[in-house]
């Protein structure tokens, strides 16, 4: 692949081929960095001066999603290489690169066309992309019959009941947008909420090799005893399956997710809380309560006994473990969710979330 983008960054953006390097080693720049950028493209040199890094390419396989840690990593190595073009890709073809340009001082901006080399070397004529922001939407707006339709196998999945749609578009779309409803911190059973990182792009595995890459909502969280945590939250479709090697046929249902960037951990799917099998409806106060059966997997010790979560889950929070199951919280079923009702149902979630990392944790030992 990398050969294919050097062919195609010669031949369709008339880049040299000596204006190239493939796995430059970073540290030729940096003594203490032991990566290697996959191509630095490199400026034309100034009277009496060295080469200077243009842009850099940081590549995936085909198989690998895109995500917001795909461009933490290549905007790491540009920060090393000082380059104000920082693209990525997971094909061997330019028209699915994306990239963006730092002006001195300014903060990355998303090009709707990757320059010439020519127009990369004057820093003029780029084309930026628009930008679109998320918003937080009125009910009839999440709920509009198009927009549910564009979020199924992404949102929402292609097997989940209908009767669910209109409540996970407005759940999305609440996880997503919806403003910190009072100042942080918020303190929550010995958890604390230190800020609202808004939305970011991010990729999380759990245990079966399932990957979720998407918009998730970021949030500092400060543990007992511990430092400020980053936990993220999305909702995400889980593939249909048919006759898969590894997953056999599975229906296409619907997950909020929480991520975490654990420094021991590392970064992982710590909840998947299935909306398909955890959303009840009550229908005197027409709501859905959300819960979660104890289900969950540990590396190599395997599937745990769900009782042996639920059990843990109680002797640290009593208030969240009701009988054999885990209660998160109780949401609207049919109109907007607004912060002073959701946020009982996020603090939950963070919790829990953070209680099985624990238990995660125990198991593993030192």
């Amino acid at each position: 692949m990398r050969q294919e983008i050097v062919a195609a960054l010669h031949i369709e953006l008339g880049v040299p081929y000596e204006r190239m390097t493939v796995e430059y080693p970073l540290h030729e720049i940096d003594p203490s960095c032991r990566d290697r950028a996959d191509i630095v493209v490199w400026g034309n040199p100034a009277a009496g001066r060295e080469l200077h890094p243009l842009a850099v390419f940081e590549l995936k396989a085909p198989e690998k999603r895109l995500s917001g840690f795909t461009w933490e990593q290549a905007e790491a190595y540009a920060d090393v290489l000082g380059a104000p073009f920082v693209a990525i890709a997971n094909s061997g073809r330019l028209r699915d690169a994306s990239m963006t340009y730092t002006a001195p001082g300014g903060a990355p901006r998303n090009l709707h066309v990757i320059p010439t080399y020519a127009e990369m070397l004057k820093g003029a004529a780029l084309q930026f992309a628009p930008d679109e922001p998320l918003l937080r939407l009125s009910y009839d707006r999440v709920c509009a019959p198009e927009r549910v339709q564009g979020l199924l196998d992404g949102a929402i999945g292609l097997d989940t009941p209908p009767s669910l749609h209109a409540f996970i578009a407005e759940l999305d779309n609440f996880l997503l947008c919806e403003p910190l409803g009072r100042e942080a911190p918020i303190e929550f059973r010995g958890l604390q909420i230190m800020a609202d990182g808004g939305i970011s792009d991010a990729n999380y595995e759990n245990a079966g090799g399932g990957s979720y890459a998407g918009l998730y909502r970021t949030w500092l969280v400060r543990e007992p005893n511990a430092g400020d945590q980053v936990y993220r939250v999305g909702t995400f479709a889980h593939a249909r399956t048919r006759n898969h090697a590894a997953w056999g046929n599975r229906r296409g249902t619907t997950a909020v997710l929480v991520g975490t960037d654990d420094p021991e951990l590392g970064y992982h799917c710590c909840l998947q809380l299935t909306l398909d099998v955890g959303c009840e409806l009550d229908a005197q106060s027409n709501t859905y309560e959300l819960i979660h059966d104890g289900r969950m997997t540990v590396g190599k010790l395997g599937r745990l006994r769900n009782a042996e979560v639920i059990d843990f889950v109680r002797a640290r929070s009593p208030r969240l473990a009701q009988g054999n199951r885990v209660v998160l919280g109780a949401l609207p079923a049919n109109r907007s969710i607004s912060w002073a009702e959701g946020e009982h149902f996020v603090l939950n979630l963070l919790e829990y979330a953070f209680l099985r990392d624990q238990l995660r944790e125990q198991l593993r030992g030192p």
